[in-house]
């Protein structure tokens, strides 16, 4: 037994020295850094993290200025007596009593090494762009004595551009790159390099004519046209000539690894008409004619044809293509080769469309695959909480597990709500072993003691907005966006899945984080999340209502905040706030009531309307006019899909310059009596004259070269009938050169 005892006494003390010297302390008044060559990036970011961290300044010294008894972090130097050998992107750290070490690959091992010490030992985390959380102390207490991150993936990427803060949060979340395929649109230059020598590699037009569309060629089909366009041309992927170039442009920049075959960005009905191509389709007979996405056979063709050649060659050579647009449909026939690695761009963001997609291109042979989608530009919303992380975390792990070499996602600058989806994707990039959970609260220790409250604000949007009510109905907004733009199509209909007291419920759990016992640094980024929380709602109001009230909240809101009032991606979708509307309304006063879209609508080739008195016109006269005409386009160019304007009317106001007449009717409030009531025009292609139950209140004739495209007002109140119930309105419009006619809508406003 006194054996026994004597034994477990040692075990004991070896314990409790283990833990002596696990718990290593680092006074930060000591401490200097000291940067190898070509690692002053890396070292810049240690020592920004440990000032912080410390509320010390430590400095940045050359190796000769050491003074004795000072802790040192090296950057870029290995220890004595570790291999200096590394997988690509490797990153390895070591802390002992004297020094620290970051050290790592070539290929930015030394900065992953930085950030795998500050994130995995000192807690460190980046939630967004130009944002670290941290926990103050004075000292550094470090427990575990080194570490190493090699990735799995040879691409962790969502793009930030030209973004220098979004790249910076993206490279402390192990943005980067190795052994990757070369890829991207390949043939930008063919044009400007061949269109004059080598018309025969570009695709051929339903016309016969090798061009870009819309581009006018000369008799000898050379090159006359430039720009964007002729980078978006497709090739004649049948062309012998055409892969003898590719072959040769790859023999004279030295036979790399990959060749690039992707193809141009055009669209599949642009894609080469020509019988040797047409030859090599597949054209399925269940096909959508409008996604012309079926020519993967004459691609896989040709990419096998020219890895063929190479491979004579460079035996080890590969070659990169896009399963995109015209190539998005899997081949039928045609199975690419083993060293041919593609890019898979889908349109269809539900689960199941993922897995269909990729389960027919594994069905067609697919080897290798990257994922390249586009998906940020279609599912961007940057003012809203949409609660989908998980539904995008869960594509990505199903990705992963079949088979992706890695990730390269189309993007930009993320709104405050998106951070925590780029978060959990960019993490799962880091260390694909980890659940959905594991990254999630990862991301919630940014909140301190207020991390369970922001998790439940999180999963209210996911549980109860995502998930029961936008997920089921994924592709029919996708559909409703047109061009598969989901959030274009969910803003059109928003009303149909947001709630007034969505952004009550939430707006609590925020409100119970901040009464939580907090550092300055997590109460300011929980007041960042209340902000956007709010500006959220008004958003969600002026779109979903429609109120001119809500449309002025949100503008005054952003005018006190400084918030661009008018965003571009905003107003891609149309002023779906209002807010255009109610800033070009400035001058009046609340509610500026919008007349009707279409208006009835005659035609004055004679010019006898106003002799006949067509102005006088009652509204059952008005109505036997018969036609209709919208208010929002041109007479000459209605838009197509307005069933409202006939056949018959669209063939008469083809090219038609004249005199044209629209009538409606409008109600005007009752108490706009003591105003001064205005029509608001949009715009009026060229002059008009306006009519208010039988007598003319205004006229705007054409004068200025830009009079036809600018807004104006009109006041009417001297035709107002207030013992009327409805007035009648009818506009003679004079066109005598262009579209013609009321082309931007007509509003009733007042002062």
């Amino acid at each position: 037994m006194k054996l026994i005892a004597e034994v477990l006494t040692v075990l004991m003390l070896a314990g409790t020295l283990s833990a002596a010297e696990a718990n290593l302390t680092i006074n930060p008044e000591r401490s200097v850094i000291v940067s190898e060559s070509g690692q002053n990036t890396a070292a810049a970011e240690l020592k920004t993290h440990l000032d912080l961290i410390t509320g010390k300044t430590i400095p940045m010294v050359k190796p000769d200025q050491i003074k004795s008894g000072s802790y040192v972090f090296y950057v870029g130097r290995v220890p004595a007596g570790s291999e200096g050998k590394f997988q690509p992107e490797e990153a390895r750290w070591q802390v002992t009593p004297k020094a620290a070490y970051f050290y790592g690959d070539k290929n930015n091992g030394t900065l992953h090494a930085v950030y795998d010490f500050l994130e995995n030992e000192l807690g460190v985390r980046w939630p967004a762009p130009e944002d670290i959380a941290f926990s103050p102390r004075e000292k550094l207490e470090i427990r575990n004595r080194q570490g190493c991150w090699i990735p799995t993936l040879n691409i962790r990427q969502i793009r930030g551009y030209k973004d220098q803060a979004v790249n910076q949060w993206h490279r402390r979340l192990r943005y980067g790159n190795h052994d990757a395929p070369r890829y991207g649109h390949a043939f930008t230059k063919y044009w400007n390099r061949f269109s004059k020598t080598h018309p025969e590699y570009f695709a051929m037009r339903k016309d016969g004519v090798r061009a870009p569309v819309g581009a006018k060629v000369n008799s000898a089909n050379a090159a006359a046209f430039r720009g964007k366009q002729s980078e978006a041309i497709a090739m004649c992927v049948s062309s012998e000539g055409l892969i003898r170039q590719v072959i040769a442009d790859w023999k004279k920049a030295g036979c790399p690894l990959y060749i690039n075959l992707c193809e141009n960005d055009a669209d599949g009905k642009d894609s080469c008409h020509c019988p040797k191509c047409t030859a090599l389709d597949v054209v399925p007979e269940k096909r959508n004619n409008q996604w012309q996405n079926w020519y993967a056979d004459r691609y896989i063709h040709f990419a096998n044809r020219v890895l063929a050649e190479a491979k004579k060659i460079r035996p080890d050579v590969k070659a990169s293509m896009y399963a995109y647009d015209a190539t998005e449909q899997a081949p039928a026939r045609e199975k690419p080769a083993a060293d041919i690695v593609i890019g898979i761009v889908p349109t269809d963001f539900s689960m199941a469309g993922i897995e269909a997609y990729v389960g027919s291109w594994k069905k067609a042979g697919l080897n290798h695959f990257f994922y390249r989608p586009n998906r940020h530009v279609y599912y961007s919303l940057p003012y809203l909480p949409v609660g989908w992380e998980k539904h995008f975390f869960e594509i990505w792990k199903y990705l992963y597990r079949s088979g992706a070499i890695g990730f390269d996602y189309d993007a930009g600058s993320p709104g405050t709500f998106q951070c925590f989806s780029d978060y959990v994707v960019m993490k799962a990039m880091q260390d694909p072993s980890k659940p959905f959970e594991h990254w999630e609260k990862h991301f919630m220790q940014s909140f301190g003691k207020a991390a369970d409250d922001l998790e439940n604000y999180y999963r209210y949007w996911r549980e109860q907005v995502w998930e029961k009510r936008i997920a089921p109905h994924q592709a029919e907004i996708a559909e409703q966006g047109k061009v598969f733009n989901f959030s274009r199509g969910l803003i059109w209909n928003l009303g149909k899945y947001y709630k007034d007291s969505d952004f009550a419920e939430t707006g609590k759990h925020l409100e119970k984080a901040l009464s939580r016992q907090l550092t300055p640094q997590e109460r300011a980024r929980i007041e960042k999340l209340k902000f956007a929380h709010e500006h959220a709602r008004l958003f969600f109001r002026a779109v979903a209502h429609k109120t001119d009230r809500d449309a002025l909240n949100l503008l005054d809101f952003r005018k006190q905040h400084k918030i661009n009032p008018l965003p571009w991606n905003e107003q891609y979708f149309g002023d779906v706030c209002g807010i255009k509307r109610v800033m070009n309304f400035k001058e009046y006063k609340p509610p500026y009531l919008k007349t009707p879209l279409f208006w009835y609508f005659r035609l004055d080739p004679e010019n006898k309307g106003v002799t006949e008195k067509w102005y006088e016109n009652t509204p059952e006269q008005v109505r036997k006019w018969g036609a209709l005409m919208c208010t929002n386009a041109p007479w000459e160019t209605p838009h197509k899909h307005y069933k409202q304007v006939s056949a018959e009317i669209r063939k008469q106001t083809t090219g038609y310059d004249g005199i044209a007449w629209y009538g409606t009717q409008i109600m005007i409030p009752a108490d706009w009596k003591d105003r001064k009531v205005f029509l608001y025009f949009g715009a009026v292609d060229e002059s008009c004259w306006v009519y208010l139950n039988g007598k003319e209140v205004a006229s705007r004739i054409f004068k200025n070269p830009n009079d036809w495209s600018t807004p104006f007002a009109v006041q009417i109140n001297s035709g107002i009938d207030w013992d009327r119930p409805v007035q009648n309105i009818i506009i003679r419009v004079e066109d005598t050169n262009g579209q013609g006619g009321i082309w931007k809508p007509v509003w009733l406003v007042s002062k």
